[in-house]
Formats: C-alpha cells, structure tokens, sequence
C-alpha cells in the first residue's frame, strides 16, 4: 500500500512540475524578432507603427509618450507608451502594423508593463480578433515583464499583434519621490515565431531503459 501510495505521489507531482515550467520557460527555441519595438520613435502622442486599423479601438487620444525615468528600474530607453481605458467591461485595444503569421506556428509576445489595470495581448487577423491570450493585472512602479504565446489559425500577411486594456486607474507610490502613473506604461514589446511541441504524456514522462535513470525530458 505504501508504494502505491509513493507511486502516485511521485506521479502527481511530477505532472505539477512539468506543468510549471511550461508556463516559465519557452518551450521551444525562438526565431528572430518579427516585431520589436522600444517605444522611442513616436509621431505626436502616439508611437509609430501602432494604433493601425483595423483592429485598433482605443481612441488617439488614450494613447501618449511617457518618459521612463525616476523609475525602480530605469533600463529600457528614454520613452514607453501609456495606455488609458477606464471602462470596467469593455477592453481597448492598440495594433501594429499588419504582419505575416503562419498557421499552426506559434509566436511569443513579451512586454514591461508599470502602473495599474489588467492588460493582454495577442493576435488579430482582417480586423477580427481571433485569438488573445490570458494578461494580467498590473499594479505597481517597477517594470514587470509579461510573456504570453498565442497561435496563428491560418496563414496571412495581415496580421495585428495588439495590446489590450481596461480599468485602468493611477498607481501612486509613497516611495520614489511619490511617483504616480495614471493608465499602463509598456516598454520593449517583442513577438518571436517557434514551433510548438506536442504534449506528451505521463507515460513518455516517466518511462526510460537508460542508466541512470533520468526521464528523457529531464
């Protein structure tokens, strides 16, 4: 009974593991950047190469260059864009410039994002979005790097990776000269291809004829 008990144990844990780093680490080796962009060129308030139609809904004048100095962590340029949508139900959202995008290939969005609201990305595709990936919720002065991965559905070169936005507030801190940031700031946005791995079971895990007996995955 003991070692039932040990097997599924093991088991189990195992499985929590893998689970983890799949979402810590890439899971495959990244191409070069297809988009990447440090918010230092902008036209007016709004930087360039973004607020593109079709798939852009946040109105030009949510959009504005913020400077990225007196910060916790001051490395990533001279400038960022801020973001504001105070709506609670209805995300807005900013898109690049239309981009080529292969079916069943995957592509990798990272970003910094300072101040507070949820934010998300993904992709988009003839103006509809088809696909977005889960976000997160930023509240706070120091830079946070986001990565998220999404999935092409079909082969076109009008793609439009977004950023999306709602209930954005002002986070105001009692530390750093009181610093207060209204909306999300985003710096450094990047999306590089991979191709995906397939699932693997518990089985395939576990299972090895080698000595020692290390997983082939480990």
């Amino acid at each position: 009974m003991k070692s039932k008990l040990l097997t599924l144990t093991i088991a189990a844990f195992l499985t929590f593991t893998v689970k983890m780093q799949a979402q810590l680490v890439s899971p495959a080796v990244l191409g070069a950047p297809i988009i990447a962009d440090g918010f230092d060129a902008f036209t007016g308030a709004v930087p360039n190469n973004w607020e593109i139609a079709p798939a852009t809904t946040i109105p030009a004048g949510n959009v504005s260059k913020t400077v990225t100095t007196n910060t916790f962590y001051p490395v990533y340029g001279a400038s960022a864009m801020n973001l504001v949508n105070t709506s609670t139900t209805t995300y807005s959202y900013i898109a690049t410039n239309p981009v080529s995008v292969t079916a069943g290939m995957a592509y990798e969005i990272t970003y910094y994002a300072r101040g507070k609201g949820p934010i998300s990305s993904g992709v988009a595709g003839s103006g509809t979005v088809n696909i977005s990936a889960n976000g997160g919720s930023v509240s706070g002065a120091g830079w946070f790097r986001h990565r998220q991965s999404v999935i092409a559905p079909t082969t076109t070169t009008s793609a439009q990776f977004y950023l999306k936005v709602k209930s954005t507030g002002t986070y105001l801190t009692s530390s750093n000269g009181g610093m207060s940031i209204t909306g999300v700031d985003i710096d450094s946005f990047k999306v590089q291809a991979y191709t995906p791995i397939n699932n693997v079971n518990l089985y395939s895990i576990q299972y090895t004829t080698a000595s020692p007996a290390n997983s082939p995955f480990f």
